[in-house]
């Protein structure tokens, strides 16, 4: 599912109207997202569609569009931030490096992208062909 909105955007829209701007963009991407269902109000939809926009697909659009890259730095700090207070307080007495190793197993690629996909997150990602 998370391609049909990159193939349906690469394949289709880019080349009907090659003069689309963010705003553009943000409107095509919202109309295939009901952000009604989320318990939370975003209050910027540029960030939002930023979060969810592979460097890959802003590449192969060849569009001028920022990308997830910082956002997902800055989201890994803060996720790393949140588990280790978690795991110091509830695993007391457990060493500094035995803390380091679950915390590590839990803040990486694998299992975020497996806590992504439990959250049904993949269909909204925005990929180029080439990264799937």
């Amino acid at each position: 599912m998370f391609t049909q909105i990159s193939d349906e955007l690469l394949n289709s829209y880019f080349k009907i109207n090659i003069n689309y701007t963010n705003e553009d963009l943000i409107n095509y991407f919202f109309k295939n997202i009901d952000i009604e269902k989320f318990d939370y109000q975003f209050k910027s939809k540029d960030l939002l569609l930023r979060a969810f926009t592979h460097k890959s697909f802003a590449h192969e659009a060849k569009i001028d569009l920022k990308n997830n890259e910082r956002l997902e730095f800055l989201g890994d700090s803060v996720l790393s931030l949140i588990i280790s207070e978690y795991i110091f307080k509830h695993y007391k007495d457990v060493r500094e490096g035995d803390l380091s190793k679950l915390r590590s197993s839990i803040v990486n690629e694998e299992t975020l992208y497996e806590f992504a996909k439990y959250l049904n997150l993949s269909k909204f990602v925005l990929i180029g062909k080439g990264e799937l």
